[in-house]
């Protein structure tokens, strides 16, 4: 990476012109040794301050063609910003989830965007979702409840996250599976209402509610949505527009 390279860089320029005029006094290389580090750190930061706020400015025009179905500019938007990648740790894989979203759910093509969700951010995860219930639907579940369960424990505050797991575990027969992954849920999320209500559904034998979830909930495509929702010859019973994903699995671009 080009970031942490010219960081490295800039840290050994900085410490050897520090060092050699300090060098007779006691504490001279250590304090060569700091100067640098914190030259080196400035270089990294100020080219992650650089390349974010060259996303952030990116991010209105890809939520527009979103808004207005205009797909393949979000995802040709998205690819052009891969030009920094070389600058930044991780971009790659911040774009693949957002592009690999976007190929799930407006799309539909699914086969494309797998081993993009595959390659996203823990963080993402809107995508490690889909990805879940991608192997859900080709009844692979034991890849399926992998999925879920790395990305519960790096998202632990993802109430749909959740659910969705206890969703596709209760579809499956696994009643009290469910219930275990939903208490699970409660223990990081005592005020999630959704969670509860499908809790005490299932203590009672009665379904599993997504509605509080919609519209994101439809973007799984574990379930068809509303007959009044859907366009008159989409594919796969998907809503009449694409649900636009939120950059970032919900969180916004930011420096790493």
């Amino acid at each position: 990476m080009y970031g942490i390279v010219a960081s490295a860089i800039t840290a050994t320029i900085a410490f050897a012109a520090l060092y050699y005029p300090l060098s007779g006094t006691r504490l001279g290389w250590l304090a060569a040794l700091v100067g640098g580090l914190v030259a080196g750190l400035g270089v990294y930061f100020g080219i992650a301050i650089f390349v974010n706020r060259r996303l952030r400015a990116l991010l209105p025009e890809v939520e527009r063609a979103l808004g207005s179905q205009r797909v393949d500019a979000a995802i040709e938007l998205l690819e052009r910003a891969r030009r920094y990648a070389a600058w930044q740790l991780m971009l790659d894989r911040l774009i693949d989830g957002q592009v690999g979203v976007i190929l799930y759910t407006a799309k539909q093509d699914h086969e494309r965007a797998r081993p993009l969700l595959e390659r996203a951010l823990p963080n993402n995860w809107q995508a490690k979702a889909m990805l879940a219930a991608y192997h859900f639907e080709r009844k692979d579940d034991e890849k399926a409840r992998q999925i879920f369960e790395e990305s519960v424990k790096a998202n632990k505050d993802a109430g749909m996250l959740w659910s969705a797991y206890a969703w596709c575990e209760w579809r499956r027969g696994r009643n009290q599976s469910a219930i275990d992954i939903l208490q699970r849920a409660q223990k990081h999320m005592p005020g999630d209402d959704a969670i509860t209500r499908n809790l005490q559904a299932l203590h009672t034998g009665k379904k599993m509610k997504m509605s509080a979830y919609e519209p994101e909930w439809w973007a799984l495509q574990l379930q068809r949505p509303p007959v009044q929702m859907v366009m008159p010859g989409r594919r796969g019973g998907m809503p009449s527009g694409p649900v636009p994903p939120r950059i970032g699995g919900g969180r916004r671009f930011r420096g790493r």
